[in-house]
């Protein structure tokens, strides 16, 4: 064929003739006029170019350059010369700056008959104006007619190689090679800087053009704008045949579209009735290009009307035998059809065929590029292959699409065909919607006769091989997205393995089949199972391999009445079913649009989805209501709901007409941390959230009451939603009222409850028999024991272990995440060390109901009974004894060994002290500290006690259990600590500063004398200089019982105080060393250590909440058991002792007369031996 087109080429528009032979000789030649007459020859060919405008010589030439290499410096330009040929012998002729910074390059203007042979352009780019064309390259061909290079190579041109602006007829390019020809601007002088370019070829406004290019490579060229190797541009009145034969293109770049191939025909103007064009790429391999749209080819032609279905045009763009390989781009990798806007023209159509083993192999599209003139494209991004929009798209015999990234083939508003007996296969091809094969808008498949369509390992976010959007043709009738051509032998489409990342049509998605159902008269299922459009093959049922887009939205009934927050998201778990009865829920695909069916004030600010659940924000005021419409976006599924706006959940306040986070505003509710993403709102551990007179409040609370036991978290909880909701999830079970304070009808507060529980007031029957048996028997069992034996509770040893005992009773383990058999272990250990603050048996498996609607302050008030009573015993006890009438009470002590009855009085009054303070300090300050109750801004709206939000602080009501506070901070929590740290100093300064005896000093000494057996028995195990720590043990109770006053049990902070006070204890104690024997010292130091680590445990409840909790609490545990074995030693020690003692005094009096009793213990005698003088 090449032999052919070269003969033809020269039979018609070469004829011998006597022509002008030039040579041009670098080396050798010499610019003088000789050498145009063939003399001699030339030097340099701008040279020749220049005298041939002067001599005027306009035929017959021929330049022929001998020599090796030739530069060129400026523009060789030849004008108006018929047969003109330029060959060289494998020549390179090499650019260089001119003079006036406007490149150096070769132009040939209304040329006719040109040949261009055997020579290579490098490093040229000449800045040229040929009437409405100015560009930048190496050689120019501007309005020339018949023109014929061969062997001709452009290396690394500043700009286009090679450009034919205006030329027509003959335009032939063979075996020439495009190499690195690319706009780099450097050292120019130039104006429009928009219309320079690179590339290898331009082809500009021919028209009535045969324009070959054979064997052709074009490789690594680079365009600014379109066509990275060849462009080609014409509009208007042509008639043009133009073919592209076994050519390469490799590795090109264009900065918007077309990396190899650029394609632009468009109208101007009218357009004859003749005009037609024909553009045919035959053997072309279209490999590893790279543009924004189309990375392998961009074709920009006049679209089509919107129903034009007619295939036989005379105008088309055909790829015969081509492949299209590794081609990328941002949006189309290999073919980008009308991807920029162009108006419609209907007057001109153009025919895109692919055909006869065309293929399209692993082209990317959707890869985000980084190429030269790049610009930021806004709106929604898609990716395919070959894309087509307004344009007319046919597959003709075999043409396969095999691993492609990006929806292979992709129609928009197009009609595409397959031909009779065609073959079009999709092999292992991804894509986001349609793995193969994208319809949009009114695009159709017309499939002729025995032609099929395969699809096997296709893959997609929704339709696996194919997407359907058909929405917009449902107004026509008679339209379906596969169309037979004829009857005579139908269709064949065959499904394997394909799959839909979605799970949503894994072979086919139509957004719905409505058209196709009106047009066949029939319904969803029918059309895929019999012949109606054609044959399909599936491989899995139909309603598995189809499925449409939502036909009905479906809501729980619960949710078509709902009652949204203002300015919350309000989530509706919505589902979807699409045409074949079956859910495609998928809120991101098909998304809902939500609109009011009424005009109202109410706004809908947001609406966006998270799986299944559609969410929506709606302002308005409070109590607003009015019906929405929810609908599929652009798709019939509609639904009705009833709308009420709600009053903002706990811990928001509303503004605005919308409820925000108390944690975000200035108008902040005391104790709400955040909130959640789920709109819940975070409160701080020891605070009470309820409603006082319809208004949210916080206050501080103890955490016995106030203790969350919905929720897991340690350190912070979470309020419900629901406002009704609000006190079950705050409150202890069986609780309700300000501060959790009152038991739920039918419940009381029991007795012996560490946690203040409220149980079934039904039965109370026998509470004041439980608690005489649970209070005063066990406090008069402990009463005669100290009394009997003689047990001084203030002695070294004890001492210690007494203030140990009475902080781990109380030490908050009531609600810890602790296992079952850590809390069975603990509630052990409370009961044996609550024998030393005479919380006897305080663990909830024995509390009791001792009356209807008792109190958490009710029980407080029956300790302090409990108190009083054991107060009268010591008195009751001490008149008895100085009763000269009670022989045998006297006579029963010394029976039972008791001869110093005195001391034994003095170490139960020191006992009823130590074993009762700690207890009345607790109690005494729960019933008098007050909690604030708090609304919105921090204005206080009510004082309330601590254990009793109900009542209000000073209130009558609450004066009943104040005044016995009172009394007991008065006469028992005060005063002790007060005379035991003054007394050791008054001494001091009495005998520091020699006082005078006077009335004062006098009474002062008496009362001391008189309190000296009280003063011992506190003072006596501690050195003379350190008495004042017996007083010193006692405040530390009052300090470390302040604590959760203000911090509440449990918390970081709360923790941290109580170690901070534990270690300064620990190293006053270390410093001081205050009891006289060391290893009582040595004793106190080590109880410390161990509160101390105790209390630090406590901080891994408040980071944490996994396995490492039960290791601190297995911790703690072993560190409380530990002074248990000292308290075990203790006792068998002194039962020994008292043991050997008693057999001693027994050996004694067993000589004497057992009747007999010592003077002082004799009756006549007692009147002058008076026990308490």
């Amino acid at each position: 064929m090449t032999r052919w087109l070269n003969g033809l080429f020269f039979a018609v528009f070469f004829q011998f003739v006597s022509s002008l032979y030039i040579s041009i000789d670098q080396d050798e030649g010499n610019d003088a006029m000789e050498c145009i007459k063939g003399q001699i020859s030339c030097q340099s060919l701008l040279y020749v170019s220049d005298a041939l405008n002067i001599i005027n010589i306009t035929s017959n030439l021929t330049i022929e350059i001998t020599g090796p290499a030739l530069s060129l410096k400026g523009s060789a330009v030849f004008t108006d010369i018929f047969d003109l040929t330029i060959k060289g012998e494998r020549n390179n002729i090499e650019c260089s700056e001119s003079q006036y910074l406007i490149g150096s390059g070769i132009v040939f203007k209304n040329c006719t008959n040109v040949k261009l042979i055997g020579f290579t352009m490098k490093y040229c780019g000449l800045l040229y104006d040929c009437k409405q064309f100015y560009g930048i390259q190496a050689i120019l061909f501007c309005n020339c007619t018949n023109i014929g290079i061969v062997l001709v190579n452009f290396k690394n041109s500043n700009g286009t190689g090679l450009v034919f602006y205006g030329a027509s007829r003959f335009i032939s390019i063979e075996n020439s090679v495009f190499l690195n020809n690319r706009f780099n601007g450097r050292n120019l002088i130039y104006e429009r800087e928009t219309t320079l370019t690179g590339g290898g070829v331009r082809i500009i406004q021919i028209h009535n053009a045969f324009v070959i290019i054979t064997m052709c490579k074009f490789v690594n060229n680079s365009a600014t704008f379109v066509g990275g190797s060849l462009y080609m541009n014409f509009s208007d009145a042509f008639q043009n045949a133009i073919t592209i034969y076994a050519c390469n293109f490799t590795s090109s770049i264009a900065g918007i579209s077309g990396g190899a191939i650029g394609i632009t025909v468009y109208l101007s103007g009218s357009l004859p009735p003749s005009s037609n064009y024909s553009i045919s790429f035959r053997s072309c391999n279209i490999i590893n290009n790279v543009a924004q749209f189309g990375g392998g080819v961009a074709i920009q032609i006049p679209r089509i009307g919107v129903r034009y279905q007619r295939f036989n045009i005379e105008n088309s763009i055909r790829f015969h035998k081509c492949t299209f390989m590794s081609n990328i781009g941002k949006v189309t990798s290999a073919v980008d059809i009308n991807g920029q806007n162009q108006r419609v023209e209907d007057s001109l159509h153009t025919l895109i065929v692919f055909q006869t083993n065309t293929q399209f192999k692993n082209n990317i599209a959707g890869f985000n590029l980084q190429v030269p003139q790049h610009r930021p494209y806004k709106g929604k991004l898609f990716s395919a292959t070959v894309y087509a929009i307004d344009a007319q798209v046919s597959f003709e015999s075999q043409v396969t699409f095999i691993n492609n990234t990006g929806t292979p083939v992709y129609l928009k508003n197009s009609h595409s065909r397959l031909g009779f007996k065609s073959n079009v296969s999709f092999i292992g091809n991804t894509g986001d919607r349609g793995g193969a094969i994208l319809l949009d808008e009114y695009s159709v498949i017309e499939l002729d006769s025995s032609s099929l369509l395969q699809f096997i390992n296709n893959s997609a976010l929704i339709g696996g091989a194919i997407f359907v959007d058909t929405i917009n043709i449902i107004q026509y009738e008679g339209i379906c997205f596969f169309q037979k051509v004829s009857n005579y032998r139908a269709f064949y489409i065959r499904f394997k393995n394909n799959i839909a990342e979605s799970g949503i049509g894994h072979d086919i998605f139509v957004t719905t089949l409505q058209p196709c159902v009106q047009l066949h008269h029939s319904n969803a299922t029918a059309l895929f199972t019999g012949s109606k459009i054609g044959i399909f093959n599936f491989s899995s049922s139909v309603s598995q391999a189809i499925s449409t887009a939502p036909a009905t939205l479906l809501l729980n009934k619960t949710e078509l009445n709902i009652f949204p927050y203002p300015g919350l998201p309000y989530a509706m778990n919505v589902t979807q079913i699409d045409e074949f009865n079956k859910s495609v829920t998928n809120l991101q695909l098909f998304p809902l649009s939500s609109t009011w069916l009424q005009k109202s004030t109410i706004k809908i600010n947001s609406a966006h989805s998270i799986g299944h659940s559609y969410i929506l924000t709606f302002n308005g005021q409070v109590g607003q209501s009015n019906i929405l419409l929810l609908q599929g976006a652009d798709y019939s599924a509609t639904l009705y709901i009833n709308v009420t706006l709600y009053q903002c959940p706990p811990g928001y306040i509303f503004q605005n007409d919308t409820c925000l986070c108390s944690h975000s505003t200035s108008l902040y509710y005391n104790g709400i941390l955040h909130c959640l993403e789920d709109k819940r709102a975070v409160i701080a551990k020891g605070f009470w959230a309820g409603y006082l007179k319809d208004k949210f409040t916080t206050a501080t609370c103890p955490s016995v009451l106030c203790n969350y036991t919905n929720d897991k978290k340690y350190e912070e909880h979470v309020l419900p939603l629901n406002c009704s909701l609000l006190n079950d999830h705050v409150c202890a079970s069986h609780r309700n009222g300000v501060l959790c304070g009152s038991c739920v009808t039918g419940y009381t507060t029991y007795l012996h409850s560490p946690s203040y529980h409220c149980g079934e007031s039904a039965h109370c029957k026998y509470g004041p028999l439980f608690y005489i048996l649970s209070e005063i028997i066990p406090v008069t069992i402990i009463f005669l024991v100290i009394l009997l034996f003689n047990i001084n509770l203030t002695s070294g040893a004890l001492y210690s272990f007494i203030f140990y005992s009475q902080i781990v009773s109380n030490h908050y383990t009531q609600y810890q995440p602790y296992s079952d058999a850590l809390k069975y272990f603990f509630s052990t250990l409370k009961v044996v060390y609550g024998i030393f603050d005479l919380s006897i048996l305080e663990v909830n498996e024995f509390s009791f109901c001792l009356f209807k609607n008792a109190t958490v302050m009710d029980l407080m008030l029956i300790k302090y009974l409990t108190t009083l009573y054991a107060l009268l015993l010591i008195f009751v006890t001490i008149l008895v004894l100085r009763a000269n009438s009670l022989y045998f009470c006297i006579k029963l002590c010394h029976k039972c060994g008791r001869r110093n009855i005195r001391g034994s009085i003095v170490n139960a009054l020191t006992a009823f002290l130590v074993l009762f303070y700690f207890r009345c300090l607790v109690i005494t300050l729960y019933v008098l500290v007050p909690s604030y109750v708090i609304g919105e801004g921090g204005n206080k709206q009510k004082t309330v006690p601590l254990y009793n939000g109900d009542l209000s602080y000073m209130s009558n009501d609450h004066l009943n259990y104040v005044i016995p506070a009172m009394i007991c901070l008065a006469f028992i929590i005060i005063p002790p600590p007060i005379i035991l740290l003054s007394e050791p100093f008054i001494v001091r300064i009495n005998g520091a500063l020699n006082i005078k005896r006077n009335a004062v000093t006098y009474n002062l000494h008496r009362l001391r004398m008189k309190l000296k057996p009280f003063l011992d028995s506190f003072q006596g195990c501690f050195k003379d200089n350190y008495r004042c720590f017996a007083g010193l043990f006692l405040l530390y109770h009052i300090l470390i019982v302040l604590t959760p006053m203000y911090f509440s049990e449990g918390t970081f902070w709360n923790i941290t105080i109580k170690g901070t006070l534990l270690f300064l204890i620990l190293l006053l104690h270390c410093l001081c060393s205050p009891f006289q024997q060391n290893i009582f010292n040595h004793l106190n130091s080590f109880l410390l250590i161990n509160l101390l680590l105790i209390n630090m445990l406590q901080l891994a409840l408040v980071s944490t909440y996994d396995g490492s909790v039960l290791v601190a609490g297995i911790i703690q545990l072993a560190l409380m058991s530990l002074p248990l074995i000292y308290l075990l030693c203790y006792t068998t020690g002194w039962l020994c002792k008292n043991y050997c003692v008693q057999r001693r005094r027994y050996e004694i009096d067993h000589h004497a007369d057992g009747d007999e009793f010592p003077a002082r213990m004799i009756p006549g005698l007692l009147e002058s031996y008076n026990t308490f003088n």
